[in-house]
């Protein structure tokens, strides 16, 4: 009989709402671009994700205890996170160099979401919330399809990867938010 995995702390997963909430804001707006004719729907994901970001804001300043960044291994958490945000900054600055250079920059914003996503792979064993490890895995298959619908049709990857990339994000942020007020729930017990 196994040990049961530890659960993620409240204050993570509502920080990792917060940064989804945001990050889905900033791609439906990025999107918006690549689809003139869908931008109030972009509009209405914008709101969605600042709302998302606001409420879990709220909710990590009621959340008692502390999250992994001021837990007793903070030193390594912060040395890991640090680590996964140089590489993630490093890869996207590289490929979006690359990508200019070779004359495709509408393929700039896959890049960036295919890297994105895979940088939270780590993040997902980090702060143990394993949904992050299917919106890795899900931004890394839409930025897949946005290149291939890209090089084989007239749909635009740029509204492609910011309007399906950024509704993933929100889905996440407001599962993890959910998971958060279970996690918090069952703490306080």
């Amino acid at each position: 009989m196994g040990s049961r995995p530890i659960p993620a702390l409240p204050r993570d997963l509502a920080a990792s709402a917060l940064v989804l909430g945001v990050a889905s804001s900033a791609w439906f707006a990025w999107g918006s671009a690549g689809a003139p004719t869908l931008r109030p729907w972009f509009l209405a994901g914008i709101a969605a994700g600042v709302a998302l970001a606001v409420v879990a804001v709220l909710l990590r300043r009621r959340l008692q205890g502390a999250g992994s960044h001021r837990g007793p291994h903070r030193a390594a958490v912060q040395r890991t996170y640090h680590r996964t945000l140089f590489a993630e900054v490093a890869l996207i600055i590289a490929g979006n160099v690359v990508l200019n250079l070779t004359g495709r920059p509408e393929y700039v914003i896959c890049w960036t979401y295919a890297v994105m996503s895979a940088h939270f792979l780590p993040l997902a064993r980090l702060y143990r919330i394993s949904a992050l490890r299917l919106t890795a895995l899900g931004g890394i298959v839409i930025a897949i399809g946005a290149v291939g619908l890209g090089t084989t049709t007239t749909v635009s990857p740029i509204a492609v990867t910011g309007g399906v990339g950024a509704l993933v994000l929100l889905v996440s942020g407001a599962a993890q938010l959910r998971l958060t007020r279970v996690a918090s729930a069952q703490t306080d017990v």
